[in-house]
This record gives structure tokens, sequence and C-alpha cells, in this order.
């Protein structure tokens, strides 16, 4: 997983200035970095988990919302931490790491080479080397000609990336973050429970109860005897796919 350093002193001012302390409430679990592979496998052990059918016997249910100034201060609260969600989002998505990665890869001649004699065994053998490549962290590659892929390697559930045109009529589009190592950093940087929701099957939280449950975009809930507010963004996936975020925030009302 590759990390996005997000400041502590910008998170605690932007908490300030809103009124708030820097204290989000949630419980820090201990997490495996997660592994890349090819096939888009992460440590069944790692945390966050993308594991869909977890924990059945948790509930969730609506709940009073917190009023008056403790309202005031919980919304201002939901309002730093989505910062914080999205601006580690946008670094992931479009940040000077994976426009370098693009630049790198699309000069890749002997892609290039393979792309031109239309040798699809050749174009995804070198796909596959690059997203392996020591020191550079690529987990998605997907090339298409005229809208039909032609190559695609790498993660299955990975956060949007960057394009940059091949010639030839060819696009190359990249990820350097899957979405289980964007849902370990924000949950590391916010101390909140996050859980991201794509296409059918595509669900991953720092909190393995939420896979199983449907929550409200946003509002008050009830998980499992813990009550808290929820906040939910929407953002880009890769390759079209519409990504949903949100962020529960621990309430005392």
């Amino acid at each position: 997983m590759r990390s996005i350093a997000i400041s502590a002193g910008a998170l605690a001012l932007a908490l300030a200035a809103a009124g708030c302390d820097g204290d989000g409430g949630g419980s820090m679990t201990a997490a495996a970095t997660p592994t890349r592979t090819a096939a888009a496998t992460t440590a069944a052990s790692a945390t966050p988990t993308a594991t869909a059918g977890a924990s059945a016997s948790a509930t969730a249910s609506a709940t009073a919302a917190p009023s008056g100034s403790a309202g005031v201060v919980a919304q201002a609260q939901l309002d730093a931490y989505e910062n914080v969600a999205r601006h580690i989002y946008t670094a992931e998505r479009a940040g000077e790491p994976v426009r370098q990665s693009l630049k790198r890869i699309a000069k890749d001649t002997a892609l290039l080479d393979a792309l031109a004699a239309g040798r699809p065994g050749l174009e995804r053998t070198e796909l596959m080397r690059q997203l392996f490549l020591p020191h550079y962290h690529v987990v998605r590659l997907r090339v298409t000609r005229a809208g039909r892929v032609t190559g695609d390697v790498g993660s299955a559930f990975p956060v949007a990336g960057s394009t940059r045109s091949l010639g030839g009529g060819s696009l190359l589009a990249i990820s350097i973050q899957d979405v289980i190592g964007y849902v370990k950093i924000v949950h590391e940087d916010t101390g909140l429970p996050v859980i991201v929701r794509g296409q059918a099957g595509h669900v991953v939280s720092s909190l393995p109860a939420l896979t199983s449950m449907t929550l409200p975009a946003s509002g008050p809930v009830t998980v499992a005897g813990t009550r808290y507010l929820v906040r939910s963004f929407s953002e880009p996936g890769f390759a079209g796919e519409t990504l949903q975020v949100s962020l529960l925030l621990p309430s005392a009302a």
C-alpha cells in the first residue's frame, strides 16, 4: 500500500477552525499492509477488509440526530473529515506519483511495439512486468483501442487513475492505489470507520460489520449498539465505476 502523507497538524487546524477537537472517537484496529497481486487479491487477514459477508449479527438502525450546539459541532467535524478523505482520494487519483508513472509507462517501447504489432499476448506480458516493477506502485493497468479493451491487469477494485494516449488509437489508464489501501489510509488519518462501495460485489470497510449493511447516505445510525453520524460522498472509480465513500462519526446523542 502506498502511503499518502496527510499532516496531523493540518487536520487539527481544520477541526479547530470548525470549533472541534481532533478526536474522531473511533477505535483504531491493528492491520496488516494489503498485499498487491496481479489477480487483485488481498491478504485475508488484512484490515480494511473486503469480505462482503461479514458479521451478520451486526445491526444498523436509525437514531435521533444530535441537536443544538452538539449537532453543529458534529457536522463541522464531519466537514473536516470529509475534506481529508477527499484530499487523499484526489492525491491518489491525480497526484504527481500517478502522473509520473503514467508518463514512464507510456514510453515503454516493448509495450508500444506489442500494440503496433497487434500482439495481445506480448502486450499482457509487458503490462504484467510494469505491474510488478520494483520501486514502483502501480495496481492496475488497462489499455483500450477504439473503446475495446486490449489489455487489463491488476487490482479488481482500484481507485480512479489517469489516462494517456499511446498513439494509434490506444489509450492507457493506470491506478496507483486500490480501494483497500485508500480505506486504510483514511481510517488511519481520521480514526473513523470508513466504507467504500462500488459496483456489485465491490465493498471495502475498516469495520467488517458494515459490509453487510445498508447505511443511509447521511444522518444518524446505530451499528451494533454504537451510535454514529454518517457522511457520504461520491468519487469516480476506475473505468467508469462510481464509488460511494461513507465516514461514520461516533455520536454521544
